[in-house]
């Protein structure tokens, strides 16, 4: 009965006035809304719940502006559900054509089980492969092999392809990868470059050269700089690999070694940082 007299008073009322309260006699906005006095109920609006999958049809200029709550995340987020990644309050952006999230979400990200941070490391030294031929035109890749990855729950979804240097990252993401490197041999001084490298048909969204000396190389001009990746998996699965290219040189193969793991030494050692963003 409750219930019917409220509606009664928001249709035939509503159109007379402007405003409209609910326990409050004087509203100052279109709908104000106060707690009742003397009473312990839970105060505030609870807004319609469902699982992002109902919200697939629920498109066109007449939702625009439409929130809801997500209880369930997109399977396969894609179309107009490409940014329902998670829980929470969405709105329809009709002139997008998704459903939106409502605000930018900052986390706690050892509380939260849905992002994915993680560390990818590699085990036993690597063994740098140079070309036959000195001629600095001439180049071997040396992608670079992966063993374990450790993280947040989510970074499960993570994958070490079986060859162990193809690495996967799931559809719906924006991740930051970085890869630090460490050298432990040469027979000469050098310097090794590294880049990152996608495997599928999408690009890099961002993608930077990555620079580390010997101990003993006479230049020192660069010191270290850690190869850098953006990439965005919010329409495809993407994957990729970290390649250590070596050009021919007049003084041969100098025999670089990068570092394997954290626990062959706890001070040189080669992993990847991956930040999702």
């Amino acid at each position: 009965m409750k219930n019917t007299a409220l509606l009664f008073v928001f249709l035939v009322l509503g159109p007379f006035y402007g405003q409209t309260g609910i326990n409050e006699h004087e509203p100052k906005v279109s709908l104000h809304i106060n707690k009742q006095e003397g009473t312990q109920e839970a105060v505030g609006v609870l807004f319609p719940r469902m699982p992002a999958r109902e919200l697939a049809g629920v498109v066109g200029s007449e939702y625009d502006g439409v929130l809801i709550y997500v209880t369930e995340a997109a399977q396969n987020p894609n179309g107009v559900l490409r940014e329902v990644i998670r829980r929470g309050y969405y709105y329809y952006d009709s002139r997008q054509g998704i459903w939106s999230p409502l605000g930018k979400r900052y986390t706690n990200i050892i509380e939260d089980d849905e992002l994915i941070f993680a560390k990818i490391s590699r085990s036993g030294d690597f063994n740098l492969n140079y070309p036959s031929n000195n001629n600095s035109a001439n180049f071997v890749n040396n992608y670079l092999t992966w063993h374990q990855i450790e993280g947040t729950p989510a970074s499960n979804n993570l994958r070490i392809d079986a060859d162990q240097t193809t690495l996967r990252f799931p559809k719906g993401h924006l991740f930051k990868i970085t890869a630090m490197i460490s050298i432990v041999g040469a027979r000469r001084p050098g310097y090794v470059v590294t880049r990152f490298e996608s495997q599928t048909t999408a690009p890099l969204a961002v993608s930077s050269w990555g620079y580390l000396e010997t101990g003993n190389e006479a230049y020192q001009d660069g010191g270290v700089v850690y190869a850098t990746t953006v990439i965005n998996t919010h329409s495809q699965a993407m994957a990729i690999r970290l390649n250590a290219p070596v050009y021919g040189h007049s003084f041969g193969n100098r025999n670089l070694v990068l570092a394997g793991s954290e626990n062959q030494d706890a001070y040189y050692y080669t992993h990847l940082i991956v930040e999702e963003l």
